[in-house]
């Protein structure tokens, strides 16, 4: 089967399925990939600990099935991972009646795949463990922002079809007293946390929330304004006027009373001169 190099955003945005294997294994896994007689082509690149073999159209996924096949033989190391229904999944920022916003996000799109360190011949080496990712529903409600994040796994149906659904664990119950599964949850207040519990890239992070702040902020401005405007009905505002200022009433006493009568400004002049003569004599 053809191969071509690809590169790490092309495999994320475009990819349907795809086979890790680890770097250690790589060039066995080329010569069993070179053997398969299948239509179409997989996109390659290389990463620290493995390398990524995707579909990124229908035509090749026929191919990877087989690659799979013949890896399933060997001792080599690989996963197998759809690609994270991000379209299926994924929503805009949605603004609720209590004026918070939030949005539904995934931790990963692509192929998530996920590995951890095991201990063999006193040596540590990495395997690859169940693809998941976190569906975190964020919470923005003024200043302060929440994840409520899913661990999602890839599991088989009844139909071994693969799909992702929520990631389960035992634990004891207390009032059925047996084991029961429970989802994988979290809750994170703060995006450089939430960065780092659920493993989400931080420029991811911001350019999905970023939105979803401004949203529930400009929600409390547009609040705050209503609420200013309707503190008070207009009748009780107006009648406190008049502790203020003086009313019509109170204004036309005021100038009576600095208004001096029209007869007596001449009889207050002709005083002063007379005065006036007096002391010139």
């Amino acid at each position: 089967m053809k191969t071509q190099s690809g590169n790490a955003q092309e495999i994320r945005n475009n990819a349907l399925a795809g086979i890790a294997v680890m770097n250690e294994d790589v060039s066995k896994a080329e010569e069993l990939l070179a053997a398969i007689d299948a239509p179409g082509e997989l996109k390659t690149f290389e990463g620290n600990r493995f390398a990524t073999f995707a579909a990124v159209d229908d035509e090749a996924l026929d191919g990877l099935t087989d690659f799979q096949a013949v890896l399933e033989k060997s001792k080599l190391r690989y996963c197998l991972a759809l690609s994270v229904p991000v379209s299926e999944m994924q929503t805009e920022p949605i603004l609720d009646a209590s004026g918070s916003a939030f949005r539904v996000v995934c931790s990963a799109n692509g192929l998530p795949f996920r590995t951890q360190s095991e201990q063999q011949d006193g040596r540590y080496k990495y395997k690859f463990v169940r693809p998941s990712f976190w569906l975190v529903k964020v919470v923005a409600d003024g200043d302060k922002t929440m994840y409520y994040a899913t661990l999602f796994g890839q599991y088989p149906n009844e139909l071994g079809q693969l799909v992702y659904r929520p990631f389960v664990k035992k634990s004891f119950d207390a009032e059925s007293k047996s084991e029961v599964e429970k989802p994988i949850t979290k809750v994170v207040e703060g995006g450089e946390k939430a960065a780092q519990e659920l493993n989400i890239n931080e420029r991811f992070l911001y350019a999905m929330v970023r939105p979803l702040i401004d949203l529930a902020q400009n929600q409390l401005r547009r609040q705050g304004l209503r609420s200013s405007v309707h503190r008070v009905s207009v009748a009780p505002l107006t009648s406190t006027i008049g502790e203020t200022f003086p009313g019509l009433e109170a204004l036309k006493i005021q100038l009576q009373a600095e208004e001096a009568p029209a007869d007596s400004a001449p009889v207050k002049k002709a005083k002063k001169a007379k005065k006036a003569e007096v002391a010139t004599v």
